[in-house]
């Protein structure tokens, strides 16, 4: 199951969108919302556009809400965007997956990140543009909404249990930082284990991601205690978080996930794939932020 989720909704300004208001730092910037058709029922409740002040290389990230207001999980949902200047021009375009529970379609083991019908999830982008970024000059913000079409995804049977997650402050890296701590215990032997964190600031926006990993094997029984420490400093005290796990099952020498799979089942696999592809880029350029130089190549964790 996923770890807590923190305190629904968000309290930022709006801007206008095609399921409403939509709080963002952007103030009343519209932001006009697409979606495939059976993605009509995922609403983006928040934005927030965040260049980094300090960074010599342009470093700037989003971080998005997106509710499941349907009756089924949505899976693999994607989220692309178009900040855009007065002239209609590009300023930025991002794209991002959303982290939520792990889920189980058809007979492939592959966790899938499925939002649950009525609850949320953060979504998360970032990139390293050749000129900084200036939030006001974009007056346009076009996103688009999709997600894998599948049928009969159930929560996946290998997924652990959290326990205990909270918001503490991390004395380590001093005022402004914020982990969530808790505990993910194995209920079936998995891997390559990550906790993933969205910190929600006071003023309902998500402003923070960060998240802990165990890429050794955890046994059935066998509990890991986690410290996702969020990677951007945080005004105040956060909110809320919304927390969720990603794994794969068996042990690390295993190769159970090398079988033959139906057309149907190949389609989710790419899916995912890309989605791991993704974030593992994005993992990158928040490394390159830190160590204040472009990469060479991306770091890697286990496929």
């Amino acid at each position: 199951a996923a770890g807590a989720t923190g305190t629904a909704g968000a309290t930022g300004a709006g801007g206008s969108g095609a399921s409403g208001t939509i709080a963002s730092n952007l103030g009343s910037t519209p932001i006009n919302v697409s979606r495939t058709a059976d993605a009509a029922s995922l609403v983006l409740v928040s934005s927030n556009l965040v260049p980094d002040p300090t960074s010599t290389i342009n470093y700037v990230e989003w971080f998005g809400e997106i509710e499941n207001a349907g009756a089924s999980p949505a899976c693999l949902v994607k989220v692309t965007l178009d900040f855009q200047s007065g002239a209609g021009t590009s300023v930025l375009m991002l794209e991002g997956y959303a982290d939520s529970d792990p889920y189980m379609i058809g007979t492939l083991d592959l966790p899938s990140a499925c939002i649950p019908p009525g609850r949320s999830a953060g979504v998360w982008s970032n990139d390293l543009p050749s000129a900084p970024v200036k939030t006001s000059s974009i007056t346009q913000v076009n996103a688009s909404i999709s997600l894998l079409a599948s049928s009969g995804a159930v929560p996946h049977p290998d997924a652990p249990s959290v326990t205990g997650a909270a918001i503490a402050p991390d004395t380590t890296f001093g005022a402004g930082n914020f982990d969530v701590d808790g505990t993910l215990t194995a209920v079936d032997t998995i891997y390559n284990i990550a906790y993933t964190a969205y910190f929600r600031g006071s003023n309902g926006l998500l402003v923070s991601r960060g998240e802990d990993v165990h890429l050794d094997t955890l046994l059935a029984g066998s509990a890991w205690p986690f410290s996702a420490h969020g990677e951007s400093t945080i005004t105040g005290t956060p909110a809320g978080f919304l927390g969720s796990d990603d794994f794969l099952s068996g042990a690390k020498t295993s190769s159970s996930n090398q079988v033959t799979l139906p057309e149907p089942l190949l389609r989710v696999r790419d899916e995912i794939a890309a989605f791991r592809a993704l974030r593992q880029d994005q993992r990158a350029r928040a490394n390159v932020r830190a160590l204040g130089a472009r990469p060479l190549a991306a770091p890697a964790r286990t496929p």
